[in-house]
């Protein structure tokens, strides 16, 4: 439903290349490191860079899964297209897709999350955990996409709605009610704190990737069933 290289993705590729780099120019520190230092404080060039990074690949995780960057019919019959995803085994063939797409992105961007963590000398464990942040929300989202594509694709406009409305509630809503469930939040603390953050913590109160997991599997689980479903009623026919 997204070819990796095909002319909608390398020019989607092309934008949140150059997003995050002028994203990386506005929050580069304006003042030498050591002033930081000695003031305590750390340049808001490493939060401003990750948080940038997890809404834009998850904005484009979503359109791909939704189905937008792909070629709707066939240029040649002009009938609609069938894609693999949704026509084939979902843990063998779309789930094994969703994750490489992912991690092929985020290699893509890898650099400027490097870049920012040198500048705000950020420690290592930070980078790591946020790259297991962005790729867990990523993959979320691409999920969300194709379960919208997949159950409610004949309401284009409706299913169109609903996305961008879970997106801007999980991105920009969630902290006023849940926030245990808002990744900026989860981003901003790493920095905050010397120990194991929310993020990861699986007792007590459910930490972020506690519930972005169980909402993954769930998914997971639904489209492998929506798919089995309607590729068994297509054989039937």
């Amino acid at each position: 439903m997204a070819p990796f290289f095909s002319a909608a993705m390398v020019k989607t590729y092309s934008t949140g290349i150059w997003l995050l780099g002028s994203a990386l120019l506005l929050f580069w520190p304006k003042k030498a490191f050591y002033m930081y230092f000695q003031a305590g404080l750390e340049p808001f060039c490493t939060n401003g860079i990750y948080m940038a990074g997890i809404v834009i690949l998850s904005y484009i995780s979503l359109r791909c899964g939704r189905g937008e960057l792909a070629q709707e019919t066939d240029p040649i019959t002009r009938k609609k297209n069938k894609y693999h995803e949704e026509n084939r085994n979902f843990f063998s063939y779309g789930l094994i897709s969703f994750i490489t797409h992912t991690l092929f992105f985020i290699c893509l961007l890898l650099p400027f999350f490097l870049i920012a963590g040198l500048l705000s000398g950020s420690p290592i464990r930070i980078f790591f955990q946020y790259l297991v942040i962005l790729f867990l929300t990523a993959l979320l989202f691409r999920l969300i996409g194709f379960s919208a594509y997949m159950c409610v694709r004949r309401w284009h406009n409706f299913s169109y709605i609903l996305t961008r409305f879970i997106f801007v509630f999980f991105f920009f809503l969630s902290s006023k009610f849940i926030s245990a469930l808002n990744p900026l939040s989860m981003v901003h603390s790493l920095s905050k704190t010397s120990r194991m953050p929310d993020a990861f913590t699986i007792t007590g109160s459910p930490g972020y990737l506690t519930i972005v997991a169980g909402l993954s599997v769930s998914l997971i689980l639904l489209n492998a069933f929506i798919v089995s479903y309607k590729t068994n009623k297509w054989i039937r026919r």
